[in-house]
């Protein structure tokens, strides 16, 4: 991979990936063994998360627009408890389905290019398909057990084979640089005599490695939600909130820092990990518990399978 690719991943790709890639370029990562080998891993596993999550609440997004729609049944059986204990597999397997039916309901997404990240225009696998499906079998193939039988000689033959499709899926994915996400902190409206209204949104930028996020001041002709993590896109206006599977909490965790859905016991209890620094917690012990509850809720409506087409 080209040193100015790496520098563009470290730099502008979304933080959830981005925080992750970061630690291969340490010293400690460089040599092919067990640290490298998991962290090649968890690159990789951030990644399906992300695409997964993204493809997911586009999917809530067109519901929740048209709600005549309905998911096909491919993308909602045993929903639930792919949600309830979501893997590596079952992130990729959402965003599969999730773009399929996205594609074949000919809509526009706030990403476009995620409409055809698995299937192209022809219905052919994409690169990015054919790398995640090999990444997937690798790390389905693997167990302690095995891990602690591995000579060096193992750990630098899967290192070698994990990046090479982890690389074929980043340079696929290109276009995740172009993608602000942000956390909005709050909005200020400004309304002058016979002039429409304009809003002014304090944002923290989650793109890049570090978690000294910057700041921003964007100023748009209507709002966006408040105290959310959202996705919006260089080429148009239109915005996704990742909202309650991307979470910025600055309490709830050892540290602040934006937090992943990683699964829930019950909808009063969702559990969380921070990218970086920020722990763990569980929503029962933050001061959304209420909010992420009924939006957990809504999506286990939203995707039941008894309303599948």
């Amino acid at each position: 991979m080209e040193k100015r690719f790496i520098r563009t991943i470290n730099d502008y790709f979304p933080y959830p990936i981005a925080a992750n890639f970061k630690v291969l370029m340490t010293d400690e990562c460089m040599d092919p063994g067990p640290l490298r080998l998991q962290y090649l891993l968890r690159t990789a596993e951030a990644i399906a998360r992300f695409l997964g999550m993204v493809l997911l609440l586009e999917c809530r997004r067109y519901i929740e627009a048209n709600p005549e729609a309905q998911p096909p049944r491919a993308l909602v059986a045993d929903f639930a408890p792919k949600l309830r204990k979501p893997s590596f597999g079952s992130w990729i397997h959402i965003a599969r389905e999730g773009s399929r039916w996205l594609a074949s309901e000919e809509i526009e997404l706030v990403v476009p290019e995620m409409k055809h990240i698995f299937f192209d225009d022809r219905r052919k696998e994409t690169p990015i398909k054919k790398a995640a499906d090999k990444l997937v079998e690798i790390r389905n193939g693997l167990s302690h057990e095995k891990i602690r039988a591995f000579r060096a000689s193992d750990f630098e033959m899967l290192c070698t084979a994990v990046t090479e499709h982890l690389e074929i899926q980043l340079e696929h994915l290109d276009f995740l640089q172009d993608i602000s996400l942000g956390y909005v902190t709050s909005i200020e409206v400004s309304k002058k005599r016979n002039e429409p209204p304009s809003f002014t949104h304090r944002i923290k930028e989650l793109s890049g490695h570090s978690d000294d996020f910057e700041g921003s001041r964007t100023t748009f002709d209507d709002y966006r939600e408040s105290d959310a993590v959202i996705i919006k896109y260089e080429r148009h206006d239109a915005y996704l909130n990742m909202e309650p599977l991307l979470v910025f909490d600055a309490e709830a965790g050892k540290a602040s820092d934006i937090f992943y859905f990683a699964g829930f016991s019950n909808p009063r209890k969702t559990s969380y990990l921070g990218c970086k620094h920020g722990g763990d917690f569980t929503s029962d012990s933050c001061s959304r518990s209420e909010e992420i509850e009924r939006e957990i809720t809504q999506l286990l409506s939203l995707f039941r399978e008894e309303q599948a087409s």
